[in-house]
């Protein structure tokens, strides 16, 4: 007997199919008292008859079920790994549209819509420039698209200027190739543009890698709290140069509406009010 038919033995003997009570023995092997098929199998290796345990329909259909659970969990664990390294903020992975409070009907309209129609938009290669005042939702309705996108398969990463700078000017080498990995992703997002400060050496970053994107195909989505005015009549010529290829990439979309920021933080000092006992017009009152 050679090798081969011993180690066949090996396993067969040592393997035994798990017995339910329905099941039932026909003809010396065991078979499934759900399905009706047989959890064994009849096999001769030289003189010996061996019964090794195959999988019957359930068996098959449990295989089946358990190994699409195990390729869900490890897509949900690359989905989780890909999301904490699109963004540069933490609190950023929690931005989804469930979380819309619609105050912004227009801008949360285009944004789902962008989402919806990205596979067409990215063959485009076209934007989104979110305009207005500081804390109407524009960095939100980004990390809105960039979390739906992830959540359909595409590669994204949100950041600001100041933190690719920071991170080019630590590198002594492989700066292209920092760019690169930023251009590899099928939608970059850069929130807050012009909070950079306003240095020869930015302003070339800057434009380089906008440049860069522009030259790739593939969608930009940005942010600033510039108005159109600002950026219709730039201070500077590299502004100028910088807000014209913006406006080639990207369709400027107008986020209006109050400083959330400050309804947020003004409705947290009410609450803190009330949990201290603090009135608006306690003589006590050492808060003002």
């Amino acid at each position: 007997m050679d090798g081969f038919s011993k180690v066949l033995i090996d396993i067969a003997e040592k393997t035994q199919p798990d017995r339910a009570e329905t099941d039932y023995i026909k003809d010396g092997l065991m078979y499934c008292g759900i399905c009706g098929e047989p959890k064994q199998a009849e096999v001769k290796i030289g003189e010996r008859i061996l019964k090794p345990y195959v999988l019957c329909k359930c068996g098959r259909e449990k295989a089946k079920q358990e190994e699409e659970a195990e390729k869900r969990e490890l897509w949900r664990q690359g989905l989780e790994r890909n999301r904490h390294s699109a963004f540069m903020d933490k609190e950023c992975v929690n931005w989804t549209f469930a979380k819309d409070d619609r105050k912004s009907p227009k801008a949360s309209d285009i944004s789902r819509r962008y989402v919806l129609h990205f596979a067409t938009i990215y063959q485009k290669g076209k934007g989104l420039l979110f305009l207005g005042n500081p804390g109407t939702g524009k960095s939100f309705f980004a990390g809105c698209i960039v979390n739906a996108l992830l959540d359909n398969g595409y590669k994204c990463k949100m950041i600001n200027f100041p933190a690719i700078i920071n991170d080019i000017s630590c590198l002594r080498e492989g700066k292209q190739e920092y760019i690169s990995r930023l251009m590899a992703c099928d939608l970059l997002a850069i929130d807050d543009l012009a909070i950079e400060r306003n240095t020869g050496y930015a302003n070339e970053i800057v434009q380089s890698v906008i440049d860069t994107r522009y030259r790739s195909g593939k969608p930009l989505l940005v942010t600033t709290n510039l108005t159109v005015e600002e950026i219709k009549h730039p201070s500077t010529i590299e502004r100028e140069r910088l807000f014209s290829r913006l406006y080639q990439m990207c369709l400027p979309i107008a986020v209006v509406g109050n400083d959330r920021r400050k309804e947020n933080s003004a409705s947290k000092d009410e609450e803190l009010r009330e949990l201290l006992g603090i009135g608006e017009n306690n003589e006590n009152n050492d808060t003002h």
